[in-house]
């Protein structure tokens, strides 16, 4: 049996950034100081690239990389294989970074894995009848690249248990479909009461909203002032109830069940959430707790959501595959699932949020 070995050549998918982005970078930290003094704000490399570089016999170096490479490129060339996908992860934001020259060269970045890998074909480019080929390439890039941002992002908070936020529109769009996905697949194929109960808990979503003119305005230490015993009592409280409806809906066989857990909880996190509301009253901040209700607009919002599956990663593998190949039978891998899916608690949380107003997209 013939020993591994491994050689660099080069990113499977580079992300890139924009023209003085390692800057700014810098001046965020720099306006962070106090909060990151305070342990309140951690800057985390994912894994260190020096590490990766040269020939190696034996096993593959990744840098201190926590995900699995084969995971991650499978995970990247369905995602990345879906036009629908492709379209959702470019925003406003993306579309006006690469109207600037600058912005081309680091950010219109080609990758080893976007090519044919022996008799699998390469990445498809994305399509449109009013665009040149080259706009197309240069989006086409960068809406790679920021799905790349997705998985390495998303499976790294899953490997150091956070809960990950998606702070624009295109990845929480992104993030939504993968969800959507996941659990379609999983209506579609089972019947089975488990996965029935289990996506009850899709309907619990809480949403705070403010005015971004008023936090603008406010100084890192004016902001951190905020953090009261009041919001320590919500947060504990949020995760009390989407940890123990999540349990509930694993094991309660009538709907009443479920509804009157959630409801009485709801009661106290109202009560809390209304004495902070009363606090930060100038920042025009509310808070939305429901089940099924209609969204908050009007402000900053961040929408904290839960996922079908208590894994990021079988999140990332299953809806982008169910997007990629709808008439593919999965019945197999989902009973696979079920077995581990019963030792979790709950599911994985996600927090999104869209600049004035409401997701549009809610899982």
């Amino acid at each position: 049996m013939g020993m591994p070995f491994g050689l660099n050549m080069g990113a499977v998918r580079p992300i890139g950034k924009i023209a003085g982005y390692d800057s700014q970078f810098q001046a965020l930290l720099d306006d962070l100081a106090l909060a990151r003094s305070q342990g309140l704000v951690d800057v985390i490399s994912t894994y260190d690239q020096a590490e990766t570089g040269g020939l190696t016999i034996g096993a593959v170096k990744t840098g201190g990389y926590p995900l699995n490479p084969r995971f991650v490129m499978q995970a990247y060339r369905s995602i990345a294989s879906n036009l629908e996908l492709l379209n959702d992860v470019l925003d406003s934001t993306a579309i006006r970074a690469l109207q600037s020259p600058e912005n081309i060269e680091s950010l219109v970045l080609k990758g080893v894995g976007d090519g044919a890998i022996n008799n699998i074909p390469s990445l498809p480019l994305l399509e449109s009848e009013e665009l040149p080929q080259d706009a197309l390439d240069a989006r086409t890039c960068v809406a790679r690249g920021r799905i790349g941002a997705v998985i390495k992002f998303s499976g790294f908070c899953e490997s150091k248990e956070l809960v990950p936020m998606y702070l624009t529109d295109g990845y929480s769009r992104t993030i939504a479909s993968l969800i959507n996905n996941t659990r379609d697949l999983l209506i579609a194929e089972s019947d089975d009461q488990f996965w029935v109960h289990r996506n009850r808990v899709l309907s619990l979503a809480f949403e705070t909203v403010l005015d971004p003119r008023t936090l603008d305005k406010l100084s890192i230490a004016e902001i951190l002032k905020l953090r009261t015993r009041e919001w320590g009592k919500f947060e504990q409280r949020r995760h009390d109830l989407i940890s123990g409806a999540f349990e509930l809906a694993n094991a309660a066989n009538e709907s009443d069940d479920f509804n009157s857990f959630v409801k009485e909880r709801l009661v106290e996190i109202r009560k809390t959430a209304a004495e902070i509301e009363t606090q930060r009253k100038t920042l025009g901040f509310r808070i939305k707790c429901d089940l099924g209700a209609g969204a908050l607009t009007g402000g900053l919002s961040l929408l904290t959501l839960q996922a079908p599956l208590n894994s990021v990663a079988a999140i990332l593998a299953l809806g982008g595959i169910w997007a990629l190949h709808k008439t593919q039978s999965y019945a197999k891998e989902i009973g696979e699932l079920k077995n581990t899916e019963k030792q979790a608690n709950r599911g994985a949380g996600f927090a999104m949020s869209k600049m004035l107003g409401a997701i549009e997209n809610q899982a």
